[in-house]
C-alpha cells in the first residue's frame, strides 16, 4: 500500500515538474490561492520519503512561493526529514 502511494506521489511530482518547466505558477501566471494549497502537500513531500531532487522545477517553484510576501513557514519546511524520523517512530512496528 505504501509504494503504491509513493508511486502516485512521484507520478504527481512529475506532472508538477512538466507543468512548471513552461510556467513560474501553476496558474494564471501568477500566484493563485492553487499553488498556495499544493505548495504544503509538495514542500513536506520529503516526510512521506518522497525527493524532490529529481523534479528541479518544483524545487524552485517552492522557493518561489516561500519568497511571497506575507509568506508564514509552516512546521518541519526548512527540514523535513528530521520529522520524518519522529513520525517513523510513531508508526506500528
Amino acid at each position: 500500500m505504501l509504494e503504491e502511494v509513493k508511486i502516485r506521489g512521484e507520478y504527481s511530482l512529475d506532472v508538477l515538474n512538466k507543468r512548471l518547466d513552461k510556467n513560474k505558477w501553476l496558474a494564471l501566471g501568477r500566484p493563485t490561492i492553487g499553488d498556495i494549497s499544493v505548495f504544503v502537500y509538495v514542500a513536506l513531500a520529503p516526510m512521506g520519503d518522497i525527493s524532490l531532487k529529481p523534479y528541479p522545477h518544483v524545487e524552485t517553484w517552492v522557493e518561489r512561493v516561500k519568497k511571497l510576501p506575507g509568506f508564514f513557514p509552516i512546521e518541519g519546511l526548512e527540514d523535513p526529514l528530521l520529522h520524518k524520523a519522529r513520525w517513523s517512530n510513531a508508526l506500528p512496528k
